[in-house]
């Protein structure tokens, strides 16, 4: 009896704006940033699936991301009519550098990760669909006087058939 009364309390709770987003996307981000020391690098797109599911908030909706490559992050966000605004969270982001090692003619590509706070907003389409504008700010891991900077950074998701 008492899960029955959490579910419907949980149902009434819920409004129109989570409830049109909560399903299942593919998702791609990419963009450029400025490494300091480097400059300005493409990322590697990211691309895989994500899930969107309500928590017991009204306009909170959580976002679970599963990278293709293995990795996996969630992202919270705060819904209002057809807008997502993302609240500020850290996870590591791996980024392949490159320097050009003029004395030897030859250049050297590594991956350096780094632990990056994640920030913007979303806009839902009339399509079903949802596109956000990320910021990326952080740190390399190995060498804290290494940042990383990138305002425009595009995450498309595109809802999956139901």
């Amino acid at each position: 009896m008492c899960s029955v009364l959490a579910l419907a309390l949980t149902a009434c709770n819920q409004n129109e704006e989570v409830n049109a987003l909560v399903g299942n996307y593919t998702y791609k981000a990419s963009g450029v940033v400025n490494v300091s020391e480097v400059g300005d690098i493409h990322l590697t797109p990211e691309t895989g699936t994500m899930s969107l599911t309500d928590t017991d908030k009204e306009d909170e909706v959580i976002m679970s991301f599963n990278h293709n490559s293995g990795d996996a992050y969630e992202i919270r966000a705060t819904v209002t009519k057809d807008s997502l605004y993302v609240r500020p969270m850290h996870r590591y982001l791996d980024v392949e550098v490159s320097r050009d090692t003029t004395a030897l003619g030859t250049v050297i590509k590594n991956n350096e990760t780094f632990d990056i706070e994640v920030a913007g907003s979303g806009k839902m389409l009339s399509n079903g669909n949802v596109s956000f504008v990320l910021s990326y700010s952080g740190k390399a891991l190995n060498d804290a006087s290494r940042t990383l900077n990138g305002k425009n950074i595009m995450l498309q998701c595109k809802r999956n058939a139901k």
